[in-house]
């Protein structure tokens, strides 16, 4: 099983392993994909959105969001993942969270067991 979580109805995290893998993409109808790894080459099914961010997200996090608010937005779900799943990623998703979408949530809220 792919290292996968599901953090908002259409917005999940996770892995390298998870992006590869072409059966979850397809199974969860994933049709937007965001690389929150600089450093890591990863070649998506052709026929999934992609946004492969170019250094840290702290410089990239405009775009991000833009690319995030686009697929959500339009009903679409996204794989925003990282090398691990630990770092890069969950940042993103989190700072998505807190100002792009205006959730007003506890940081314990976004942590799950």
């Amino acid at each position: 099983n792919p290292f996968v979580t599901k953090i908002l109805e259409n917005l999940y995290l996770g892995d390298l392993e998870t992006a590869s893998n072409k059966k979850f993409i397809q199974e969860e109808q994933i049709t937007y994909v965001l690389n929150c790894a600089w450093e890591v080459k990863y070649t998506p099914p052709k026929e999934v959105q992609y946004l492969h961010l170019k250094g840290p997200a702290d410089k990239y996090f405009d775009e991000a969001t833009e690319f995030i608010h686009k697929a959500l937005s339009s009903g679409n779900k996204i794989l925003v993942h990282c090398k691990w799943g630990v770092d890069k990623s969950p940042t993103i998703n989190s700072l998505l969270i807190l100002t792009y979408l205006k959730y007003k949530v506890v940081a314990s809220q976004l942590v799950k067991d």
